[in-house]
């Protein structure tokens, strides 16, 4: 139980780290905190982490113009947030 604490601390310790790059806009360097951050959660199987780290990757790359991409993570984030009952992402 404790390596699963300690990976969730990690994946949202990276996840804000990556927030900080995206409110400082260099997309780049948070994409590659959100893309690590949803590693981890997917090594735990964290769906609800997951359905974070997507929407994060999401918002990313709409602002880096890949929209394809975007629309990709956003509708993965969408379906574990409904699966979830994860009504902040629903919203």
């Amino acid at each position: 139980a404790q390596g699963n604490t300690d990976t969730v601390g990690m994946s949202n310790s990276l996840s804000n780290l990556g927030d900080w790059a995206f409110a400082k806009e260099d997309f780049l360097q948070a994409l590659g905190y959100f893309v690590k951050s949803m590693a981890l959660d997917s090594s735990q199987n964290d769906t609800w982490g997951l359905s974070y780290s997507f929407f994060n990757l999401g918002k990313t790359n709409i602002r880096m113009g890949q929209v394809d991409t975007a629309f990709f993570y956003l509708e993965k984030a969408l379906r574990l947030a409904n699966e979830n009952d994860n009504f902040e992402l629903q919203a």
